[in-house]
Protein backbone atom coordinates (compact mmCIF):
# COMPACT_ATOMS: atom_id res chain seq x y z
CA UNK A 1 0.00 0.00 0.00
CA UNK A 2 2.74 2.47 0.99
CA UNK A 3 4.77 1.49 -2.06
CA UNK A 4 1.80 2.18 -4.35
CA UNK A 5 1.23 5.62 -2.80
CA UNK A 6 4.90 6.51 -3.19
CA UNK A 7 4.82 5.39 -6.81
CA UNK A 8 1.66 7.44 -7.43
CA UNK A 9 3.44 10.57 -6.15
CA UNK A 10 6.57 9.76 -8.18
CA UNK A 11 4.72 9.13 -11.45
CA UNK A 12 2.48 12.18 -11.05
CA UNK A 13 5.50 14.38 -10.33
CA UNK A 14 7.41 13.14 -13.37
CA UNK A 15 4.52 13.70 -15.76
CA UNK A 16 2.87 16.88 -14.48
CA UNK A 17 5.52 18.88 -12.59
CA UNK A 18 7.89 18.88 -15.56
CA UNK A 19 5.63 20.87 -17.91
CA UNK A 20 7.76 23.94 -18.67
CA UNK A 21 5.12 26.09 -20.37
CA UNK A 22 2.50 25.33 -17.75
CA UNK A 23 4.61 26.10 -14.70
CA UNK A 24 6.03 29.23 -16.37
CA UNK A 25 2.59 30.73 -16.99
CA UNK A 26 1.42 29.72 -13.51
CA UNK A 27 4.43 31.49 -12.03
CA UNK A 28 5.90 28.40 -10.37
CA UNK A 29 9.64 28.49 -9.76
CA UNK A 30 11.73 26.56 -12.30
CA UNK A 31 13.27 24.57 -9.47
CA UNK A 32 10.29 22.26 -10.00
CA UNK A 33 11.74 21.23 -13.35
CA UNK A 34 14.82 19.94 -11.58
CA UNK A 35 12.99 18.37 -8.66
CA UNK A 36 10.15 16.82 -10.68
CA UNK A 37 12.19 13.71 -11.49
CA UNK A 38 13.60 13.21 -8.00
CA UNK A 39 10.68 11.11 -6.62
CA UNK A 40 10.76 8.70 -9.58
CA UNK A 41 14.56 8.40 -9.33
CA UNK A 42 14.33 7.61 -5.64
CA UNK A 43 11.68 4.99 -6.37
CA UNK A 44 13.88 3.54 -9.13
CA UNK A 45 16.85 3.33 -6.77
CA UNK A 46 14.76 1.44 -4.23
CA UNK A 47 13.49 -0.99 -6.88
CA UNK A 48 16.95 -1.39 -8.44
CA UNK A 49 18.68 -2.45 -5.26
CA UNK A 50 15.75 -4.63 -4.29
CA UNK A 51 16.02 -6.47 -7.62
CA UNK A 52 19.75 -6.04 -8.25
CA UNK A 53 20.25 -9.60 -9.48
CA UNK A 54 17.65 -9.41 -12.26
CA UNK A 55 19.29 -6.85 -14.57
CA UNK A 56 21.35 -9.19 -16.71
CA UNK A 57 19.24 -9.50 -19.84
CA UNK A 58 20.04 -8.07 -23.27
CA UNK A 59 17.78 -5.04 -22.84
CA UNK A 60 19.52 -4.10 -19.59
CA UNK A 61 22.88 -4.26 -21.38
CA UNK A 62 21.58 -1.91 -24.08
CA UNK A 63 20.25 0.52 -21.49
CA UNK A 64 23.52 0.48 -19.55
CA UNK A 65 25.37 1.15 -22.81
CA UNK A 66 23.14 4.18 -23.49
CA UNK A 67 23.79 5.50 -19.99
CA UNK A 68 27.54 5.09 -20.57
CA UNK A 69 27.33 6.98 -23.87
CA UNK A 70 25.34 9.73 -22.13
CA UNK A 71 27.97 9.98 -19.41
CA UNK A 72 30.78 10.20 -21.98
CA UNK A 73 28.86 12.98 -23.74
CA UNK A 74 28.66 14.94 -20.48
CA UNK A 75 32.42 14.49 -19.94
CA UNK A 76 33.33 15.53 -23.49
CA UNK A 77 31.07 18.57 -23.23
CA UNK A 78 32.67 19.49 -19.92
CA UNK A 79 36.16 19.27 -21.45
CA UNK A 80 35.17 21.76 -24.15
CA UNK A 81 33.51 24.09 -21.60
CA UNK A 82 29.91 23.22 -22.36
CA UNK A 83 27.38 22.45 -19.64
CA UNK A 84 25.40 19.41 -20.77
CA UNK A 85 24.63 17.75 -17.45
CA UNK A 86 21.01 18.87 -17.07
CA UNK A 87 20.08 18.26 -20.69
CA UNK A 88 21.69 14.82 -20.99
CA UNK A 89 20.29 13.64 -17.67
CA UNK A 90 16.73 14.72 -18.49
CA UNK A 91 16.63 13.57 -22.11
CA UNK A 92 18.57 10.30 -22.04
CA UNK A 93 19.84 9.13 -18.64
CA UNK A 94 16.74 9.45 -16.45
CA UNK A 95 14.35 7.93 -19.05
CA UNK A 96 16.80 5.03 -19.47
CA UNK A 97 16.87 4.45 -15.72
CA UNK A 98 13.07 4.44 -15.66
CA UNK A 99 12.68 1.85 -18.41
CA UNK A 100 15.46 -0.27 -16.93
CA UNK A 101 13.78 -0.55 -13.54
CA UNK A 102 10.08 0.20 -13.92
CA UNK A 103 9.35 -2.30 -16.71
CA UNK A 104 9.21 -4.83 -13.88
CA UNK A 105 6.49 -3.02 -11.95
CA UNK A 106 3.71 -4.87 -10.19
CA UNK A 107 0.35 -4.95 -11.98
CA UNK A 108 -1.27 -2.60 -9.43
CA UNK A 109 1.45 -0.04 -10.01
CA UNK A 110 1.06 -0.42 -13.78
CA UNK A 111 -2.65 0.30 -13.35
CA UNK A 112 -1.84 3.44 -11.34
CA UNK A 113 0.53 4.63 -14.06
CA UNK A 114 -2.02 3.85 -16.77
CA UNK A 115 -4.65 5.98 -15.02
CA UNK A 116 -2.22 8.90 -14.67
CA UNK A 117 -1.33 8.72 -18.37
CA UNK A 118 -5.01 8.57 -19.36
CA UNK A 119 -5.61 11.63 -17.16
CA UNK A 120 -2.76 13.46 -18.90
CA UNK A 121 -4.14 12.42 -22.28
CA UNK A 122 -7.67 13.58 -21.44
CA UNK A 123 -6.54 16.97 -20.11
CA UNK A 124 -4.19 17.43 -23.06
CA UNK A 125 -6.87 16.71 -25.66
CA UNK A 126 -9.74 18.57 -24.00
CA UNK A 127 -7.61 21.67 -23.45
CA UNK A 128 -6.56 21.60 -27.13
CA UNK A 129 -10.20 21.44 -28.23
CA UNK A 130 -11.21 24.27 -25.88
CA UNK A 131 -8.35 26.44 -27.19
CA UNK A 132 -9.40 25.76 -30.77
CA UNK A 133 -13.04 26.56 -30.03
CA UNK A 134 -12.23 29.81 -28.17
CA UNK A 135 -9.42 30.83 -30.51
CA UNK A 136 -6.98 31.44 -27.63
CA UNK A 137 -4.12 29.58 -25.99
CA UNK A 138 -3.65 29.22 -22.25
CA UNK A 139 -0.03 28.01 -22.22
CA UNK A 140 1.76 29.59 -25.21
CA UNK A 141 5.24 28.53 -26.38
CA UNK A 142 7.99 29.67 -24.04
CA UNK A 143 9.56 31.78 -26.80
CA UNK A 144 6.36 33.85 -26.93
CA UNK A 145 5.68 34.29 -23.23
CA UNK A 146 7.55 37.61 -23.07
CA UNK A 147 5.22 39.17 -25.64
CA UNK A 148 2.10 37.10 -25.21
CA UNK A 149 0.02 36.78 -22.05
CA UNK A 150 -1.86 33.58 -21.29
CA UNK A 151 -5.28 33.60 -22.90
CA UNK A 152 -4.36 36.10 -25.62
CA UNK A 153 -5.08 35.19 -29.23
CA UNK A 154 -2.07 33.39 -30.69
CA UNK A 155 -2.65 34.23 -34.34
CA UNK A 156 -4.56 37.47 -34.11
CA UNK A 157 -3.68 38.54 -37.65
CA UNK A 158 -4.09 35.21 -39.43
CA UNK A 159 -6.95 33.12 -40.75
CA UNK A 160 -8.81 30.84 -38.37
CA UNK A 161 -7.52 27.71 -40.11
CA UNK A 162 -3.96 28.68 -39.17
CA UNK A 163 -4.68 28.60 -35.44
CA UNK A 164 -2.73 25.99 -33.49
CA UNK A 165 -3.61 24.86 -29.97
CA UNK A 166 -0.66 24.64 -27.57
CA UNK A 167 -2.35 22.72 -24.72
CA UNK A 168 -0.18 21.56 -21.78
CA UNK A 169 3.23 21.34 -23.44
CA UNK A 170 3.18 24.78 -25.05
CA UNK A 171 4.32 23.66 -28.51
CA UNK A 172 1.89 22.25 -31.12
CA UNK A 173 4.23 19.65 -32.65
CA UNK A 174 5.40 18.42 -29.24
CA UNK A 175 1.79 18.09 -28.12
CA UNK A 176 0.96 16.20 -31.30
CA UNK A 177 3.86 13.81 -30.70
CA UNK A 178 2.85 13.16 -27.09
CA UNK A 179 -0.79 12.50 -28.05
CA UNK A 180 0.28 10.19 -30.89
CA UNK A 181 2.55 8.15 -28.62
CA UNK A 182 -0.22 7.61 -26.09
CA UNK A 183 -2.78 6.71 -28.78
CA UNK A 184 -0.49 4.08 -30.35
CA UNK A 185 -0.20 2.34 -27.00
CA UNK A 186 -3.95 2.62 -26.42
CA UNK A 187 -4.93 1.02 -29.73
CA UNK A 188 -2.42 -1.82 -29.26
CA UNK A 189 -3.47 -2.50 -25.64
CA UNK A 190 -6.06 -4.93 -24.34
CA UNK A 191 -8.56 -2.31 -23.18
CA UNK A 192 -12.15 -2.56 -24.42
CA UNK A 193 -12.83 -1.60 -28.05
CA UNK A 194 -15.35 1.14 -27.24
CA UNK A 195 -12.75 2.82 -25.01
CA UNK A 196 -10.19 2.58 -27.80
CA UNK A 197 -12.59 4.24 -30.23
CA UNK A 198 -13.49 7.06 -27.81
CA UNK A 199 -9.89 7.80 -26.81
CA UNK A 200 -8.54 7.53 -30.36
CA UNK A 201 -11.28 9.86 -31.64
CA UNK A 202 -10.45 12.36 -28.89
CA UNK A 203 -6.77 12.14 -29.79
CA UNK A 204 -7.43 12.60 -33.50
CA UNK A 205 -9.52 15.72 -32.89
CA UNK A 206 -6.72 17.09 -30.69
CA UNK A 207 -4.18 16.42 -33.45
CA UNK A 208 -6.31 18.50 -35.83
CA UNK A 209 -6.47 21.26 -33.21
CA UNK A 210 -2.66 21.24 -33.03
CA UNK A 211 -2.72 21.73 -36.82
CA UNK A 212 0.02 19.11 -37.18
CA UNK A 213 -0.07 17.87 -40.77
CA UNK A 214 2.36 14.98 -40.54
CA UNK A 215 0.79 13.68 -37.34
CA UNK A 216 -2.63 13.84 -39.05
CA UNK A 217 -1.33 11.83 -41.99
CA UNK A 218 0.17 9.25 -39.60
CA UNK A 219 -3.17 8.92 -37.81
CA UNK A 220 -4.99 8.34 -41.10
CA UNK A 221 -2.37 6.07 -42.66
CA UNK A 222 -1.21 3.97 -39.68
CA UNK A 223 -3.23 4.33 -36.46
CA UNK A 224 -6.82 4.35 -37.73
CA UNK A 225 -6.29 1.35 -40.08
CA UNK A 226 -4.77 -0.61 -37.19
CA UNK A 227 -7.72 0.28 -34.94
CA UNK A 228 -10.14 -0.82 -37.66
CA UNK A 229 -8.25 -4.08 -38.18
CA UNK A 230 -8.16 -4.73 -34.43
CA UNK A 231 -11.90 -4.18 -34.00
CA UNK A 232 -12.84 -6.29 -37.02
CA UNK A 233 -10.73 -9.19 -35.76
CA UNK A 234 -12.43 -9.12 -32.36
CA UNK A 235 -16.09 -9.12 -33.35
CA UNK A 236 -18.52 -11.68 -34.74
CA UNK A 237 -20.44 -9.24 -36.95
CA UNK A 238 -17.49 -8.25 -39.09
CA UNK A 239 -19.33 -6.90 -42.17
CA UNK A 240 -21.81 -4.79 -40.21
CA UNK A 241 -19.20 -3.38 -37.84
CA UNK A 242 -16.82 -2.76 -40.74
CA UNK A 243 -19.43 -0.86 -42.76
CA UNK A 244 -20.53 1.13 -39.71
CA UNK A 245 -16.96 1.97 -38.70
CA UNK A 246 -15.93 3.10 -42.19
CA UNK A 247 -19.11 5.15 -42.68
CA UNK A 248 -18.77 6.99 -39.37
CA UNK A 249 -15.04 7.48 -39.93
CA UNK A 250 -15.52 8.98 -43.40
CA UNK A 251 -18.35 11.31 -42.33
CA UNK A 252 -16.39 12.44 -39.26
CA UNK A 253 -13.19 12.85 -41.26
CA UNK A 254 -14.86 15.01 -43.93
CA UNK A 255 -16.40 17.25 -41.26
CA UNK A 256 -13.25 17.54 -39.18
CA UNK A 257 -10.94 18.21 -42.10
CA UNK A 258 -13.28 20.87 -43.41
CA UNK A 259 -13.59 22.63 -40.05
CA UNK A 260 -10.38 21.67 -38.25
CA UNK A 261 -8.16 20.58 -41.12
CA UNK A 262 -5.94 23.63 -40.93
CA UNK A 263 -2.77 23.49 -43.00
CA UNK A 264 -3.45 19.97 -44.25
CA UNK A 265 -6.55 21.16 -46.13
CA UNK A 266 -6.05 24.90 -46.64
CA UNK A 267 -2.27 25.15 -46.88
CA UNK A 268 0.07 24.24 -49.70
CA UNK A 269 2.37 21.23 -49.71
CA UNK A 270 5.39 23.41 -50.46
CA UNK A 271 4.68 26.19 -47.96
CA UNK A 272 7.35 27.79 -45.75
CA UNK A 273 7.14 25.02 -43.15
CA UNK A 274 7.83 22.33 -45.72
CA UNK A 275 10.63 24.38 -47.26
CA UNK A 276 12.23 24.80 -43.84
CA UNK A 277 12.40 21.02 -43.43
CA UNK A 278 14.18 20.74 -46.77
CA UNK A 279 16.67 23.55 -46.16
CA UNK A 280 17.47 22.05 -42.74
CA UNK A 281 19.69 19.54 -44.55
CA UNK A 282 22.01 22.42 -45.45
CA UNK A 283 22.89 22.86 -41.77
CA UNK A 284 26.53 21.94 -42.43
CA UNK A 285 26.97 25.25 -44.23
CA UNK A 286 26.12 27.12 -41.03
CA UNK A 287 28.54 25.44 -38.60
CA UNK A 288 32.26 24.92 -38.14
CA UNK A 289 33.97 21.51 -38.24
CA UNK A 290 34.41 21.52 -34.44
CA UNK A 291 30.70 22.26 -33.98
CA UNK A 292 29.83 19.41 -36.33
CA UNK A 293 31.96 16.93 -34.37
CA UNK A 294 31.26 18.09 -30.80
CA UNK A 295 28.04 20.15 -31.17
CA UNK A 296 26.98 23.12 -29.06
CA UNK A 297 24.39 23.01 -26.29
CA UNK A 298 22.79 26.29 -27.37
CA UNK A 299 22.50 25.11 -30.98
CA UNK A 300 18.71 25.26 -31.30
CA UNK A 301 18.35 28.84 -30.01
CA UNK A 302 21.57 29.83 -31.80
CA UNK A 303 20.31 28.68 -35.19
CA UNK A 304 16.87 30.17 -34.56
CA UNK A 305 17.86 33.62 -33.28
CA UNK A 306 21.37 34.27 -34.64
CA UNK A 307 21.45 32.36 -37.90
CA UNK A 308 17.71 32.66 -38.67
CA UNK A 309 17.89 29.00 -39.62
CA UNK A 310 15.42 26.84 -37.65
CA UNK A 311 16.32 23.14 -37.42
CA UNK A 312 13.27 20.98 -38.18
CA UNK A 313 14.82 17.53 -38.07
CA UNK A 314 15.36 15.29 -35.05
CA UNK A 315 18.64 13.69 -36.14
CA UNK A 316 20.17 16.99 -37.25
CA UNK A 317 18.99 18.64 -34.02
CA UNK A 318 20.87 15.97 -32.09
CA UNK A 319 24.01 16.36 -34.23
CA UNK A 320 24.23 20.14 -33.85
CA UNK A 321 23.51 19.87 -30.11
CA UNK A 322 25.53 16.85 -29.00
CA UNK A 323 27.94 16.45 -31.90
CA UNK A 324 28.30 13.80 -34.56
CA UNK A 325 30.75 11.72 -32.54
CA UNK A 326 28.21 11.12 -29.75
CA UNK A 327 24.95 11.25 -31.72
CA UNK A 328 25.69 8.22 -33.89
CA UNK A 329 26.22 5.65 -31.09
CA UNK A 330 23.48 7.27 -29.01
CA UNK A 331 20.87 6.96 -31.77
CA UNK A 332 21.92 3.42 -32.64
CA UNK A 333 21.44 2.37 -29.02
CA UNK A 334 18.08 4.17 -28.75
CA UNK A 335 16.83 2.59 -31.97
CA UNK A 336 17.88 -0.81 -30.67
CA UNK A 337 16.21 -0.27 -27.28
CA UNK A 338 12.87 0.81 -28.77
CA UNK A 339 12.99 -2.09 -31.23
CA UNK A 340 13.69 -4.63 -28.50
CA UNK A 341 11.07 -3.19 -26.15
CA UNK A 342 8.30 -3.39 -28.73
CA UNK A 343 9.35 -6.86 -29.88
CA UNK A 344 7.03 -8.27 -27.20
CA UNK A 345 4.11 -7.07 -29.38
CA UNK A 346 2.81 -8.80 -32.53
CA UNK A 347 4.56 -7.34 -35.59
CA UNK A 348 1.63 -5.17 -36.71
CA UNK A 349 1.19 -3.67 -33.23
CA UNK A 350 4.94 -3.21 -32.90
CA UNK A 351 5.21 -1.08 -36.04
CA UNK A 352 2.02 0.83 -35.16
CA UNK A 353 3.96 2.01 -32.10
CA UNK A 354 7.45 2.38 -33.59
CA UNK A 355 6.76 4.04 -36.94
CA UNK A 356 4.75 7.04 -35.62
CA UNK A 357 7.25 7.55 -32.80
CA UNK A 358 10.34 7.71 -34.99
CA UNK A 359 8.74 9.34 -38.03
CA UNK A 360 7.43 12.22 -35.93
CA UNK A 361 10.60 12.36 -33.86
CA UNK A 362 12.82 12.69 -36.92
CA UNK A 363 10.56 15.24 -38.65
CA UNK A 364 11.09 17.83 -35.90
CA UNK A 365 13.41 18.37 -32.88
CA UNK A 366 11.15 16.44 -30.49
CA UNK A 367 13.41 13.39 -30.43
CA UNK A 368 15.81 15.29 -28.15
CA UNK A 369 13.00 16.36 -25.83
CA UNK A 370 12.75 14.61 -22.46
CA UNK A 371 8.93 14.57 -22.49
CA UNK A 372 8.88 12.39 -25.60
CA UNK A 373 11.15 9.74 -24.09
CA UNK A 374 9.47 9.83 -20.68
CA UNK A 375 6.03 9.32 -22.20
CA UNK A 376 7.18 6.61 -24.62
CA UNK A 377 8.80 4.54 -21.88
CA UNK A 378 6.08 5.15 -19.30
CA UNK A 379 3.39 4.16 -21.82
CA UNK A 380 5.23 0.91 -22.52
CA UNK A 381 5.38 0.19 -18.80
CA UNK A 382 1.72 1.07 -18.25
CA UNK A 383 0.05 -0.57 -21.24
CA UNK A 384 2.20 -3.61 -21.93
CA UNK A 385 0.67 -6.70 -20.35
CA UNK A 386 3.00 -9.26 -21.92
CA UNK A 387 4.71 -11.64 -19.53
CA UNK A 388 7.84 -11.59 -21.71
CA UNK A 389 8.96 -7.99 -21.27
CA UNK A 390 12.51 -9.30 -21.06
CA UNK A 391 13.75 -11.02 -24.18
CA UNK A 392 16.89 -13.04 -23.77
CA UNK A 393 18.98 -13.97 -26.76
Amino acid sequence: MVSNILFLIAAFSTIFLSLESTITILGVNHIFLTLSNMPILMFCCYEFFKKKNTFRDKLSQLVFFTIIISTLTIIIKYLINQDAIGSILRVFTIPCIMILVLRKLQEKQKLILRKIIILLFFLECVLAIIEKYLGIVFFPPLLLTENLNAGETLYSTTDTWQFRSTSLYGQPLLNAHIVTIIVTYIVTSNIKNYKKIILTSLGFIAILCFNARFATVIFIAIILPYLFHSIINNTKHKKFVGFLFISIALITLIYLLENFGGRLVHGEITDSSAQTRLTTFEFYKKITFDELIFGRMDAMSYFWHIKNFPIENGLISAIVTYGLIMTIPLFISLLTITNRLTSVYPWMAKWTILLPFWLLGLSNPNIINDHVWNIFYLCFIAFNTSKSTIIKK
